[in-house]
């Protein structure tokens, strides 16, 4: 006696089938008797017969696009097959009583139903037959049929992976700034181009500075230049007070400081630094930056 079931194979660039993982050198030939082997892989549980399961889903084996991708190299793909399971004997009671709920022996002529937390459920054969791939298409039906929801099913590795990858891309950050932030209480006192802080990501560079063309009129003098303040104007700046510069400055108050983002040195974007530099840590500053930064990562994406 057979059953349905779901199997997720890999196709060659000639269109041969092989199991995904374990024994993946032998091709497995349509309708076909495909016998299992108690076959100890590296990496795996050993839990010996043939996988399959109740629907053609399996989220935790897609990548993070939410695709079913080969790993094997150019022209390979992973494919969804219907196939049919030795169903003559349920060894399930048994099994359950085991070590692990599992065998660590093939299935005689039968099958045994193994429950992995989180997962779907497996059916564990003696030996099974693959009917056939299934199209894309039919494949989203029955996921309907059996009101499986694989987005949602997938949401959970999706931000695992999204974790993980946020977790490699900051250590290949690299980041610069000074030490103390609390010399930017004002940039009125620094030159216009002055950099606060760098953080350099591939061929992306994501800078804050002091911007803007400063013009500060002081005792009938115009003043462009930090370095040419008159000491009082530099105290009168320390203590608060606010100049008029020229028509059509967008900034406001004393705040003239920027962040901006370039791509393998042409300028994408620049804004307003909102906040106040002078009261944050450089770890502080460098999570505005690095989430500055990713917003553009995952446009690109």
């Amino acid at each position: 006696m057979y059953k349905i079931g779901y199997k997720l194979l890999e196709v060659s660039p000639d269109g041969r089938l092989f199991p995904l993982f374990i024994g993946n050198k032998k091709e497995i030939l349509l309708r076909k008797q495909w016998k299992a082997e108690a076959i100890q892989t590296k990496g795996f549980a050993f839990r010996p017969g043939i996988h399959c399961g109740e629907i053609p889903s399996a989220p935790w084996l897609m990548n993070a696009k939410g695709e079913y991708a080969s790993k094997r190299g150019k022209g390979w793909k992973r494919v969804w097959c219907c196939v049919l399971y030795n169903a003559t004997n349920d060894y399930t009671e048994e099994a359950l009583k085991q070590q692990g709920k599992c065998f660590r022996e093939v299935p005689k002529n039968g099958f045994y139903t193994f429950f992995e937390k989180g997962r779907c459920l497996w059916y564990i054969s003696s030996d099974v037959v693959v009917e056939g791939i299934i199209p894309e298409e039919r494949r989203q039906e029955i996921l309907k049929e059996l009101n499986f929801d694989e987005q949602k099913e997938f949401e959970p590795y999706k931000k695992a992976f999204e974790k993980r990858a946020a977790t490699l891309r900051k250590k290949e950050m690299i980041f610069s700034c000074e030490s103390d932030l609390s010399v930017y209480t004002d940039s009125l006192l620094f030159d216009t181009g002055e950099t606060v802080a760098t953080l350099d990501y591939k061929d992306y560079h994501v800078v804050v500075d002091v911007t803007g063309e400063k013009r500060i009129f002081f005792e009938d003098e115009i003043y462009t230049q930090a370095s040419d303040y008159p000491d009082e104007l530099i105290g009168n700046i320390k203590n608060g007070h606010i100049y008029d510069y020229e028509e059509d400055c967008y900034l406001q108050d004393n705040n003239w400081f920027d962040i901006a983002i370039y791509k393998d040195g042409y300028f994408l974007d620049d804004q307003v630094f909102e906040e106040d530099l002078s009261k944050l840590t450089p770890e502080q500053l460098k999570s505005i930056m690095v989430d500055y930064l990713e917003f553009f990562l995952d446009k690109e994406e």
